[in-house]
């Protein structure tokens, strides 16, 4: 369909048909004008004129035109060549003449046209091996055009007085589907830029690519405003884990293809992609490790076998019979040999693929959905009539298979349990799950809850107890199967949900899939806190592993169980491992985000490994140390160079890229003989003196402050020769492109003279890197506020431990919420005494004392090595602590605190004073004896005294006491109101930003609620606070660094979109994205999770009166 202001058309009839309406504005209806069906050859593609009403351009398949206006008689199927040039791709009306347009066939040149009688005006001629496959005139620029490329992603500009283009350029290595030029207003300034020999229109063109990867291109600056990259354009039913590497993901879509993910970057891996043009993909699967095989069950095509490496189709499977859809496939990981196949041929097929023996043949009454192995023997199958089966495989008895009924409509997967052999789940179109015993028969749970059918459904195999699943009502569940609950909803996706996939090497990393065409990954972390607690107490790391076989009781304690929990067991008990490397590899397998490995590897650079062979193999595609960013960037160019085989665009993309990576890694040398080797002798002579001629930077100089004035990236080469690495990273900066900027300034840390020849051909390979470069920490430092902002705290702390700043990578961890993290990266680094680590162990302490975890409170805070900090920490745990007074004697000793006797007595002799440090003491110590009425009265008549305007104020200490009085549970207006004003100043200080409206708005309630001002504050205060006068700013300096819990708070995936709806935080007041924390039941009562964080650490209480505890 194609529409033009008040006309639509229409393709119909196998497109031979074009029906147009015309839109009545009065009535808002559309009425039928004209059908027209005498066209000899089918329509590919359609174009009112932008700016004469009924004129019409219809392209055909056999290559010819046919015009027609809604006065005039049709011109059916003109012939535009006597050659045979193909169909016609696209046509495209000149917006500034009547009759004029360009027309691109599938072969042959592009043509300029006349519509009266398809009188050629001029042609144009691509590179050779190169086709067009889309235009887009440039309305600013008269007779000028740009078209993208069919088999690479090159755009070309191009004017009407020219053959060949003016300017090529390579945006991406897939092809280009369609470009969209967007408007620029009339009152814009600067609408022109120089091209390679005349202005052109500055602007933006929505480009979309053949690989379902969409950006918006600045043609002006020469640079991206948005990319997303390659990524699936139907729905995604299926995804799985490689084996071997959790950061590397498998999907399959309706659009025909599978990719590769890289789960640590979010992107698709090179050659990650088949081609799209199979047919579509239900159900993949990974051969068992080392094998780089990955089944694939298609719709017409049978199993594919796709070899990885090579992104090429091995072998197929074809024994369920041409053009028979398979549903699922399934590789054997007890067999590597062995395939198994659902189809729609009521058949479960077994084959032993390498000669594409068939083993067994399991017949089903209807179709076979899904099918699931366990060990080699066994095979569970989900079919039509809504009935599992378990079938012997290559058994010689050949037993009647096992029949599990129950589901009351078809069952659609199935997955045996990890831990219990005769156990297994399955999902239906009843809405149900069931979970089945295969040796009584029956069914001995039924998980209830999700309001459409059961797609995806996934065991996680070193948490047993654990079952997730993906339904069509656009929902992810994850089950309790020992009590049957639901423990987590996400409705995140905004479509049905079709595939589940657990990663088998980090088991807390569930990734999905959905027919909103995208995957999506999630970290289950949150259900598991005991778990991943315990490890940062050393004598509790085993104590999270099993002991007892997994079994379906309630009262099965959770623990690590499988393979995971083997592994851990013999790390743990390793003694060639030292007890850091111990703590990382624990550390690693317990945490969902695939970053985690990319921060432990800059972890071990920083601790002092050299070399890149003893990282992980995924380092080189996160975050690099600095010290390797050049190294790395030139074995990426030169493998891209060696990939440059023969001649053509493929070959001359490849030669461009490796240039470019060259460039940008300071390798001058090899730059220039690329360029030579593609013939562009005017860039290798203008960048060739920088390699050792002195003199040439005077003249070089004037060329750069040229091009740094029109904002050209042409700059790039030049400068970087002269060694204006400052003035790069501030124009990339200014640009938007914090990324780039931060991997040129880490340039500036190589002590190898810019101009030498070191510095010409491997910047740094003597290993000299200088940590020290204010231009590369300041860089650093913006770049990791910016992935912080974007929700990824992990990589923020990456990009600062790339350049030795782990104070700072400490201080991401902790606005990102990520605590058990930071306790270990600290360790690591021989911060133990850093505020941040106590901090967070302090925080774990709270969150453990909500689990009713007392031990493990107790034994976080043994390990906080600040005195003032634990002993705080302690206090706060006292208030509720069930424990014997023996224990709470201990604890007391323990942080440094008199006997319960000589707290008492202490706590009165401080009281009657007026001096705050010794009422602060005096409500400590009643806290301590258990006194709390009276310690709390005590501390909401200090506190006030603490916020007068004449007094200097003591934040930390009025906020040490508002969290204690919280912890006894009594709630009056006026505690309500000192929390809400002292949470006020606190966050203003701390830099909460996104917060203190609302807690300004909250204050100003409370006070109104609390009427005749008894609490001792005034409403002058509140006002003041709230216009935050001069007097108030002055004193409300920023928190000191010391602070550990300064800047604003952005958990991880606090940036992603979210398709659940609009929820507005209760807090903040602005729309939730990212994780939601809930103060009660209710819809209405919804808390950004990086809000409550931030709230909860200012000492604020709920404006329901609840006290937080997000952590």
């Amino acid at each position: 369909m194609l529409t033009n202001r008040d006309q639509v058309s229409v393709v119909l009839d196998g497109g031979k048909t074009i029906v147009t309406w015309t839109h009545a504005e009065q009535n808002k209806q559309l009425a039928q004008c004209r059908t027209h069906s005498a066209f000899s050859s089918r329509i590919t593609c359609v174009q009112w004129h932008p700016k004469q009403p009924g004129h019409l351009a219809i392209g055909h398949h056999d290559g010819t035109l046919s015009f027609y206006t809604s006065a005039a008689k049709v011109q059916l199927n003109l012939r535009v060549s006597k050659e045979d040039d193909g169909e016609v791709c696209s046509v495209q009306w000149d917006p500034l003449a009547e009759d004029y347009l360009l027309v691109v066939h599938r072969v042959g040149p592009l043509r300029l046209l006349s519509s009266q009688g398809a009188t050629v005006l001029a042609t144009f001629r691509h590179p050779a091996t190169c086709r067009a496959n889309c235009v887009a005139w440039l309305p600013q620029c008269p007779g000028m055009f740009i078209s993208g490329d069919d088999d690479s992603g090159v755009i070309r500009l191009w004017t009407v007085g020219r053959e060949t283009p003016l300017e090529n350029r390579p945006l991406q290595v897939s092809g280009l589907r369609s470009l969209v030029l967007l408007s620029i207003p009339d009152d814009a300034e600067d609408t022109t830029f120089e091209a390679a020999t005349a202005p052109v229109a500055a602007g933006a063109v929505v480009c979309l690519f053949a690989n379902g990867g969409v950006g918006v291109h600045d043609l002006k600056r020469n640079k991206w405003d948005y990319l997303k990259e390659a990524g699936h354009v139907e729905t995604v039913f299926s995804c799985a884990f490689r084996p071997d590497d959790s950061c590397t993901l498998a999907s399959g879509s309706f659009d025909g293809s599978v990719k590769l993910w890289s789960c640590s970057s979010g992107r698709a891996c090179p050659l990650s992609s088949t081609p799209g043009r199979e047919s579509i993909v239900y159900s993949v699967s990974w051969a068992p490790s080392p094998s780089p095989l990955l089944a694939a069950a298609t719709a017409r095509d049978g199993v594919l076998l796709v070899d990885t490496q090579a992104a090429r189709v091995a072998q197929r499977l074809t024994h369920h019979g041409r053009g028979i859809s398979v549903f699922c496939v399934a590789w054997c990981a007890a067999d590597a040999r062995r395939v198994a196949s659902a189809g729609g041929d009521n058949c479960c097929v077994v084959v032993q693929h390498a000669g594409q023996l068939e083993v067994q043949r399991c017949q089903h009454p209807g179709s076979v959905f899904g099918c699931d192995w366990q060990g080699a023997d066994r095979i569970a199958t989900a079919c039509d009539d809504g009935i599992v089966r378990v079938f012997r495989v290559a058994c010689k008895d050949d037993p009647e298979p096992i029949e599990l009924r129950g589901h009351t409509a078809k069952v659609f997967n199935v997955k045996w349990c990890p831990a219990l052999k005769n156990v297994l789940c399955s999902g239906s179109d009843d809405c149900s799950i069931r979970v089945w015993d295969t040796e009584q028969g029956s069914c001995v749970r039924t998980l209830l809850g999700h309001k459409g059918h059961v797609r995806g459904i996934a065991w996680n195999h070193a948490f047993p107890h654990l079952i997730i699943s993906g339904s069509w009502d656009f929902s992810i569940r994850v089950w309790d199967v020992r009590t049957a609950e639901c423990v987590a909803v996400e409705n995140e996706h905004g479509a049905d949900v079709y595939g589940i996939s657990v990663c088998p090497s980090r088991p807390l990393l569930v990734a999905s899939t959905s027919r909103d065409s995208t995957v999506r990954l999630w970290n289950l972390a949150p259900l598991i806190p005991v778990i991943t607690m315990a490890p940062l107490v050393p004598k509790n790391a085993l104590d999270v592993l099993f002991t007892d076989e997994f079994c379906l009781n309630e009262d099965w304690v959770v623990r690590i169980h499988g393979e995971i929990a083997q592994k851990m067991d013999e790390m743990l008990s390793s003694t060639q491992l030292d007890q850091m490397r111990k703590f990382l590899a624990v550390s690693d397998l317990l945490h969902g985000d695939p970053c985690v490995s990319n921060l432990w590897d800059l972890v071990m650079v920083l601790r002092g490994t050299k070399e890149m062979s003893q990282l992980s193999k995924q380092y080189t595609r996160g975050v690099v140390h600095a010290s390797h960013v050049a190294t790395c960037r030139l074995a990426d160019a030169t493998q891209d160079e060696l990939k440059a085989k023969g001649q053509g665009q493929k070959a001359e993309a490849e030669l461009r890229k490796a240039a470019d990576g060259f460039l940008r890694a300071g390798a001058l040398r090899r730059y220039c003989e690329v360029m030579v080797r593609l013939g562009e002798w005017d860039k290798a002579l203008g960048v060739a003196p920088g390699v050792s001629l002195d003199y040439w930077k005077q003249i070089n100089q004037k060329r750069i402050n040229e091009l740094y004035a029109r904002e050209s990236e042409l700059v790039l080469p030049h400068a970087l020769a002269h060694g204006d690495l400052q003035g790069l990273v501030t124009f990339y900066a200014n640009r938007g492109q914090l990324e780039e900027s931060l991997a040129l300034s880490c340039l500036s840390g190589l002590k190898a003279e810019a101009g030498s020849e070191a510095a010409a051909d491997r910047p740094g390979d003597d290993g000299s890197f200088c940590s020290g470069s204010p231009l590369m920490s300041t860089t650093a430092r913006a770049v990791a506020e910016s992935m912080l902002r974007k929700g990824q705290p992990i990589k923020a702390a990456c990009t600062l431990l790339a350049v030795d700043d782990d104070h700072g990578a400490l201080q991401m961890l902790m606005r990102g919420n990520e605590l058990e993290l930071l306790v270990t990266v600290g360790r690591a680094l021989g911060k133990t005494n850093d505020c941040h680590v106590d901090r967070a162990l302090a925080l774990l302490a709270v969150r453990a004392r909500r689990l009713k975890e007392w031990k493990l409170a107790i034994d976080l805070l043994s390990e906080i090595k600040d005195v003032e900090v634990r002993k705080h920490g302690t206090l706060r745990l006292l208030v509720n602590f069930p424990g014997s007074s023996t224990v709470r004697e201990q604890l007391l000793k323990e942080a440094g605190l008199p006997d319960t006797e000589k707290c008492a007595q202490r706590a009165h002799e401080l009281k009657i004073f007026d001096e705050v440090d010794r009422v602060y003491e005096a409500v400590q110590l009643l806290m301590a004896v258990g006194e709390f009425e009276e310690a709390v009265d005590l501390g909401c008549r200090i506190v006030p005294e603490i916020l007068q305007p004449h007094r200097k104020w003591n934040l930390e200490k009025a906020l040490k006491i508002m969290e204690l009085v919280h912890e006894t549970g009594i709630v009056s207006d006026k505690i309500r109101l000192l929390s809400a004003y002292l949470g006020t100043l606190i966050a203003i200080r701390r830099g909460y930003h996104s917060i203190v409206p609302a807690l300004i708005e909250n204050a100003v309630m409370e006070l109104r609620r609390s009427g005749d001002g008894s609490c001792g504050l005034q409403e002058a205060q509140l006002h003041a606070l709230t216009g935050l006068d001069t007097g108030m700013l002055g004193r409300l300096k920023e928190a000191p660094s010391a602070d550990p819990d300064r800047g604003n708070v952005h958990v991880t995936g606090s940036a992603l979109p979210s398709n659940s709806g609009t929820k507005r935080c209760i807090l903040a007041g602005a729309p939730i994205r990212g994780p939601i924390l809930r103060l009660d039941n209710s819809e209405s009562s919804l808390v950004s999770l990086s809000d409550a964080i931030m709230w909860a650490k200012c000492g604020a209480m709920s404006p329901l009166g609840t006290v937080l505890n997000p952590f």
